[in-house]
Formats: C-alpha cells, structure tokens, sequence
C-alpha cells in the first residue's frame, strides 16, 4: 500500500503525493515535526509559513536526492490536514519542465513552419504524404 492508498497507482510516478489527517492542531503538528527534525542532524530541514521541507544535507546530496514537502492546512473539526510531496530537488523538477516546455514549443513552431510551407508550395517534406 503505497503513500497511505488502496490503489496501486502510485508506483513509479516521479512526485508521488500523499495526504494525512491528525486530531492535533496545525501550529502543534508542525512544532512537533520540526523538533523532532531538529534531533537528527542526518537531513536538512526548512520551516516558514504553513510549510515545512526536509531533504539531504548539503555533503550528502546529489542530483537526484529526494525532497519531502509537508504543507499543513486546517481542517473544519479543528484538526490538521498535511499534504505530502516527494520529489527530486526543486532544481531538477524545473529543468524536467523547462525541456518539457522547450520541446512543446519547437514541436509547434516546426508543424506551423510545415503546414505553412505544403500549403504555399505544396511541398511536403516535413509532413508525411497522406
């Protein structure tokens, strides 16, 4: 059972999500983890906001090292709802998106450029003849 799920769906997605429900309240939890954080020296830890993040320390990491993002909300009976995130370093997640993005955009400027070309010229060297 992966991440707290029935399903089996999880497995193998690069930023597996997971949530958390506790009858504490969100400045009480969020204290809680933190300290407990703070005994082990074993990872690198961040608290501002609602938001806490843990990761490798600084000598210990390398590209692919794993990231924990813990975001505390309320809940209406007074209790804490945590939602979970594990991923890669931020860095690495946006180099994935920015090659994602910058493939997107050559892929649509070169179908525009080889329609544009077969319907003026009528040549069709970029596209498949149908």
């Amino acid at each position: 059972m992966p991440f707290n799920k029935l399903d089996e769906s999880t497995i193998g997605k690069i930023r597996p999500r997971f949530k958390l429900s506790t009858t504490l309240t969100q400045e009480e939890i969020m204290h809680t983890i933190y300290s407990e954080a703070k005994l082990d020296n074993s990872i690198s830890k961040t608290m501002y906001g609602r938001y806490i993040k843990l990761c490798m320390p600084k000598k210990g990491e390398h590209t692919w090292s794993p990231v924990l993002h813990l975001n505390f909300e309320k809940n209406e009976d007074g209790g804490t709802l945590i939602r979970c995130l594990i991923g890669p370093k931020d860095a690495v997640w946006q180099t994935i998106m920015m090659c994602y993005i910058a493939f997107s955009i050559l892929g649509m400027f070169g179908s525009i450029f080889a329609w544009s070309k077969w319907h003026l010229t009528g040549e069709t060297i970029y596209l498949v003849n149908p």
